[in-house]
């Protein structure tokens, strides 16, 4: 690992210049004898040993520099989003049509959304197509169209070079593709392939569904911040009120979150360590006429999440026992959903923003 007193004996830095007793976790390993690591021994290197590694049970050890071991190398992860619709798999996102289209038109479709017709160049790739799959056939970006029998992607990549080929097998009959031109005197000259996971040869006129390509855009959240779905997210330490809250989110170049998805709701239930934080939501224009702080009001979200509760007595209730005001800004919490509380309790909060590519 990035550890080493190569400088100066004694002195443990990281490579990335920060020393090792200001970063306060240290996990040298304690000996039985009383002679724990580093220990710097010398006897297979005068020079000691001035390296850090750690072992699989998780404490560290130092030894010589010059000795073989394998190692971990890191760098800052980059999470990626894919657009509305599309579903992500290992970077790429794919669009399942529900609408049939020619195999030339299902691949003009799928420029015009900035991709292009589905290309399978492994296993894995394979099975996820099938799996995702509604339909029982779709179009993918294979075809033999410039020459019979050479089957190419539209990335101009012939399909022997790729590795990956799933033509269906038949015992009883000829296998894929098979250039059948009882329906189409020009053959079977375009790929699809199956909700079972073969491929198939067929006419490029016939109308089938398709599923379009593309790659998964890289976004980054600022430090301290958790991504999900495009969106970063900065859960507070500090409680505040409803209104210093929404204005720390501002400063921060984000706002209070908006939860629009039951996706999303979860995702912050399961992130949060406190009980309740603020979002973004209030009704403090006109009550009962609950408003998101991008001035959305929640019933065009599609999302509800108010408490229900066992006495009858559901969330919003505008109780006004502490607050003669009553309760006009929202709250979500660890393991109930929303609630209404007054916007002078200090509460924790969770910032919103979108992440950056």
């Amino acid at each position: 690992m990035g550890l080493s007193d190569l400088e100066t004996e004694g002195q443990w830095i990281w490579v990335d210049s920060t020393p090792l007793n200001e970063t306060g976790a240290v996990f040298w390993k304690k000996g039985s004898d009383g002679q724990g690591e580093p220990d710097n021994w010398k006897e297979e290197d005068p020079s000691g040993e001035n390296c850090a590694l750690f072992t699989e049970s998780g404490h560290w050890r130092d030894n010589s520099c010059k000795k073989l071991h394998t190692f971990v190398c890191e760098t800052l992860a980059t999470s990626r989003v894919c657009p509305d619709g599309w579903a992500h798999n290992s970077g790429k996102c794919y669009l399942l049509s529900s609408t049939g289209k020619t195999w030339s038109q299902s691949g003009d479709h799928c420029i015009t959304l900035g991709g292009h017709l589905a290309i399978v160049k492994s296993q894995e790739e394979q099975y996820f197509l099938s799996q995702s799959a509604i339909e029982v056939f779709y179009w993918m970006g294979l075809s033999d169209l410039e020459t019979e029998g050479q089957w190419i992607w539209v990335d101009s990549t012939p399909l022997n070079e790729t590795g990956a080929v799933f033509w269906l097998k038949r015992s009883d009959w000829q296998d894929e593709p098979d250039n059948w031109k009882g329906e189409d005197p020009s053959g079977e000259n375009c790929a699809l392939y199956t909700k079972q996971g073969d491929w198939l040869d067929h006419s490029c006129k016939k109308l089938h569904t398709f599923v379009c390509e593309t790659v998964a855009t890289s976004r980054v959240c600022p430090d301290g911040w958790a991504h999900n779905s495009g969106k970063c997210y900065l859960f507070s330490s500090t409680r505040k009120t409803w209104n210093q809250s929404r204005d720390h989110c501002i400063t921060l170049g984000g706002h209070l979150a908006i939860v629009t998805s039951q996706e999303e709701q979860y995702f912050l239930s399961q992130s949060a360590i406190e009980y309740l934080y603020w979002m973004g939501l209030s009704d403090l224009e006109t009550e009962g006429q609950w408003i998101w702080v991008d001035s959305t009001p929640l019933n065009e979200t599609g999302v509800v999440f108010w408490k229900k509760g066992s006495d009858g007595q559901d969330e919003p209730d505008n109780w006004e026992g502490e607050d003669p005001s009553g309760e006009n800004c929202a709250v979500f919490t660890k393991f109930k959903g929303w609630q209404d509380n007054s916007c002078k309790r200090l509460h924790t909060f969770v910032c919103e923003t979108v992440a950056t590519e």
